[in-house]
């Protein structure tokens, strides 16, 4: 993995344009998209997902990847939305917010604009939102920029 202190350019959760093309930087978008695309095209089994999906979890840049909203979307809630998949991304994502967090405003949407961790569209919100959790208490989160691991005692996390 790239090393983000040492590294410049944007960490982008969407396909990006052409602009970027021959920057520098970290997509997290293509790989999440063509192992979703085996598993959607039949290529690989039901089996095989769930090990790819459960090797992401271990792994801080493939927990990223599951932040950006089109890959958590596909990996958390296709073809059907799964509550396992939800509390586990969650727990994972928590744990680790604190690093992705200090790496300060490289994040960058499809416009091309850098913003925090907290300010893409995310989605540690979505497993939250579809969890239960209030709209009220996520937001408050996405502006604290933090989210307390007392939440990882909630029942809505245990696994």
């Amino acid at each position: 993995m790239l090393n983000t202190e040492t590294t410049p350019g944007f960490i982008t959760f969407e396909p990006v344009g052409k602009y970027y093309d021959e920057s520098p930087g970290f997509h997290t978008f293509p790989l999440g998209q063509i192992l979703s695309g085996l598993y959607f095209k039949k290529q690989i089994s039901n089996e095989l997902e769930e090990q790819i999906y459960q090797t992401l979890l271990k792994s801080d840049w493939g927990i990223l990847m599951l932040v950006g909203r089109p890959n958590a979307q596909d990996w958390l809630a296709c073809p059907s939305p799964n509550p396992e998949r939800f509390r586990s991304f969650a727990r994972a994502a928590v744990q680790i917010q604190d690093q992705f967090t200090a790496i300060g405003n490289r994040f960058a949407p499809i416009s091309g604009e850098a913003y925090s961790f907290w300010n893409p569209p995310h989605g540690l919100f979505f497993a939250m939102a579809n969890l239960g959790f209030p709209i009220d208490e996520i937001n408050e989160y996405r502006e604290q920029q933090k989210i307390p691991l007392s939440i990882l005692e909630s029942p809505r996390l245990k696994l």
